[in-house]
């Protein structure tokens, strides 16, 4: 028989799907995904795949067991020989693929790091983290996962930040890369606070972009939580306080960077400017798109929309910006389901987001 099912668990087939969601840079949620998905592997080369078996994958995967020929197909998509050589790069990676597959991943829900964090246990993890350096980012992102799953169990993550606040793998990995959007580990606002406790913003440009990092991401904590004073508060740190230096803000990565210039149009909200300040400011950030967009990279590309789409999504103002920012990005709908682009403005966003936990954990 072509069938794997014998060699491959749902494990396997969840983290094919996981490295898809990566490579094309949406989740399939849907038939028109399926289309767009199925389109994409025949421009690539790697081999035809119908509409209806990519469906078969996402959405029926207890009918129906994908063939070795489908896999093959979809991990060549994916940079792969086939299915054997990702099965491979697993086990490299030290995946755990249990018999049991109530089991949510490779990493067991509840090992050692859990124990650890609800004991408080912290030289244990501190040494784990200091000896992950020479590890690959993969490896990382796997503890970084783990972390964030067992985050969620315990009854104060706070206590855990606040103690590796400046521990290099913690800063990088799970405040950083693994910034979660949607606010699953709780006390979200002093975990930040507890990452910007002795970043001196003037220091370097290191420390400068974690001082706009920290905030910016509790800045929009307080706003979509509708915490509207504590939002001013912090908006008025990031825009009022300090006296900003262009040299600064352009060296900084583009994440913060357009964070920190996007954010503004809230703040112009919180403080009761004029509606047509607001709309300057819309329109600034439409031309810093067009001027911006051309320098940087698709990823970096999505990363502008997606931003500068929230904020305008999140503000009061006119949805004639939306459309101009769809028209700005119109190349990089190409890449998502076609129907997408004539939506509303927030139907999009799935399609663009940058923040990498969202894949491992939509």
């Amino acid at each position: 028989m072509n069938q794997v099912n014998a060699i491959v668990n749902p494990l396997v087939i969840e983290r094919l799907k996981k490295e898809l969601a990566i490579k094309v840079r949406f989740t399939v949620s849907g038939k028109s995904d399926c289309m767009k998905l199925s389109e994409l592997i025949s421009e690539s080369g790697a081999g035809y795949l119908s509409v209806t078996t990519i469906y078969r994958i996402y959405f029926q995967p207890d009918k129906h067991n994908p063939y070795k020929s489908t896999l093959n197909i979809l991990c060549r998509f994916l940079g792969y020989a086939d299915i054997s050589d990702f099965l491979n790069r697993l086990n490299l990676e030290q995946f755990y693929v249990p018999s049991d597959t109530s089991n949510s991943g490779y990493l067991m829900d509840k090992h050692l790091i859990f124990h650890c964090l609800w004991n408080n246990s912290f030289k244990p993890l501190n040494d784990f983290f200091d000896a992950l350096s020479s590890e690959s980012h993969d490896y990382k992102t796997s503890v970084t996962l783990a972390l964030f799953d067992n985050l969620q169990m315990i009854p104060n993550p706070n206590t855990f930040i606040n103690y590796f606040a400046n521990q290099k793998f913690v800063r990088e990995y799970l405040m950083e890369q693994g910034y979660d959007p949607k606010f699953r580990i709780k006390y979200f606002d002093l975990n930040y606070s507890s990452y910007l406790k002795g970043v001196n913003k003037y220091q370097s440009i290191s420390s400068f972009q974690d001082y706009i990092f920290g905030n910016c991401v509790i800045f929009r904590y307080y706003l979509v939580t509708k915490n509207y004073k504590k939002a001013q508060t912090i908006g008025k740190s990031l825009y009022a306080e300090f006296e900003l230096i262009e040299s600064q803000i352009n060296e900084i990565y583009i994440f913060p960077f357009i964070r920190f210039m996007a954010y503004k149009l809230w703040y112009l909200k919180l403080m009761n400017t004029s509606q047509k300040s607001q709309e300057d400011y819309a329109y600034y950030l439409l031309q810093l798109c067009q001027k911006l967009k051309p320098k940087v990279s698709l990823y970096e590309q999505n990363i502008l929309f997606h931003t500068i789409a929230e904020t305008f999504i999140y503000s009061s103002i006119s949805e004639v910006f939306h459309s101009k920012l769809k028209i700005i990005f119109e190349k990089q709908f190409a890449q998502i389901p076609a129907h997408i682009f004539h939506k509303k403005l927030e139907c999009s966003l799935n399609y663009f987001e940058p923040n990498g936990i969202i894949y491992h954990r939509p």
